[in-house]
């Protein structure tokens, strides 16, 4: 929180953010999801954690080796389980049986 606010002093156009609910406790997580809606600014963010993705992103870029597999609506990519394993990666958690 004190990195997202040392950043946010500096009134960016836009916030590129590398992982940013890693290392924290599900209360810390759901702490920055929801400042991070309350935004409003474009971001960029990088992150394994596609159930914060679902909460965030509008659009997502897949990547896997560098190599750009799909770029739609974040539902369109997260919540396609094929696309997904395809890639190495799981369903968000909320959607996993």
């Amino acid at each position: 929180m004190v990195a997202i606010a040392s950043v946010l002093v500096m009134q960016p156009d836009i916030l590129l953010l590398d992982e940013p609910s890693s290392f924290l406790d599900p209360k810390g997580r759901r702490t920055v999801i929801q400042l991070l809606q309350s935004l409003h600014k474009p971001m960029l963010i990088a992150t394994h954690d596609l159930d914060m993705a679902l909460d965030i992103a509008d659009k997502v870029i897949l990547l896997n080796n560098g190599e750009v597999i799909s770029y739609k609506n974040s539902q369109d990519i997260l919540l396609n389980q094929q696309l997904l394993e395809d890639n190495g990666l799981e369903l968000p958690f909320r959607y996993q049986r």
